[in-house]
């Protein structure tokens, strides 16, 4: 299999990202590599990445989960609670991400068939959707997880999601930030007008984080329409407008894959751009 890089300017974020990388290639199996970028009123993080692997394609699942939960420093309690639900998934993602605070790894379980109501341990504040993931989210070195819950909205257009997004944003500090989101979801509109979206709402019980994720893909869009967004931001919130315009310019012709938007659990508003897949063969 070919060794995809995590090659950061940050040398923690480097090792620690390529240490996961290092370590699902021992999974002996193909996986896609999706990286994205994160962008709130504290700042831009680029340096995010998730791979994803069809549970039917591993051999031993449930070992080579442990195995892997043990190696990243998984607090105890989230790896007993995502082996336990293993049994119900059909995918498992692993994640990455250079915050400004403490670097980040993930774990999600994604349900084949969406669990519908979901296990009384994993209830969300969802409107009723049925739970598509859930996520177990911890910093490096650190014996504290945030679970978070992903619930499927079904028959859910472009424009019922803009409205609930608008609803969150309306009540969130930093409205500047927030005109400039919105102004991308219209750009969008013009694309995904009164289609159905794939829609996820997101949840945390330990967090009043709230967001929502729609993937686009269906879509075949490329980044290009939301870079003037985050230029904009760049230069409202004094960024370093070489370093944004050289990312900009390396992600543009990548395909829109998804991106998220809400409030995130430090109470900022957020948008989270996911781009460009790259399948890895075994």
């Amino acid at each position: 299999m070919d060794r995809p890089q995590f090659a950061e300017s940050n040398s923690l974020a480097q090792t620690l990202g390529q240490q996961l990388i290092d370590g699902l290639l021992s999974w002996k199996v193909d996986f896609g590599l999706e990286r994205s970028v994160r962008i709130s009123p504290a700042g831009i993080y680029p340096n995010r990445f998730l791979i994803s692997l069809d549970l039917n394609a591993v051999s031993q699942p449930a070992a080579q989960l442990t195995a892997t939960l043990d190696k990243l420093d998984c607090p105890a309690d989230a790896s007993a609670q995502c082996q336990h639900y293993l049994k119900n998934a059909s995918h498992v993602h692993w994640g990455f991400e250079d915050q400004a605070d403490a670097p980040l790894y993930k774990v999600y379980l994604e349900f084949a068939d969406p669990l519908r109501p979901a296990p009384h341990s994993l209830q969300s504040m969802s409107d009723g959707g049925a739970l598509q993931f859930v996520s177990w989210k911890w910093q490096v070195h650190q014996q504290i997880s945030h679970q978070t819950l992903y619930s499927r909205m079904d028959h859910w257009t472009w424009e019922t999601l803009q409205d609930h997004i608008a609803a969150d944003l309306s009540q969130a500090d930093h409205q500047d930030f927030s005109h400039e989101i919105l102004s991308v979801l219209r750009l969008l509109a013009n694309r995904i007008s009164h289609r159905f979206v794939r829609t996820l709402q997101v949840t945390e019980r330990t967090s009043q984080r709230h967001s929502w994720d729609a993937n686009l893909y269906d879509f075949q869009i490329s980044c290009e329409p939301i870079l003037p967004a985050i230029q904009s931001l760049a230069t409202i919130y004094r960024w370093d407008e070489v370093s944004v315009s050289e990312l900009c310019q390396k992600i543009r012709h990548d395909q829109l894959g998804h991106i998220a938007v809400g409030i995130h659990r430090n109470q900022l508003p957020f948008l989270t751009v996911y781009h460009g897949v790259e399948l890895h063969r075994a």
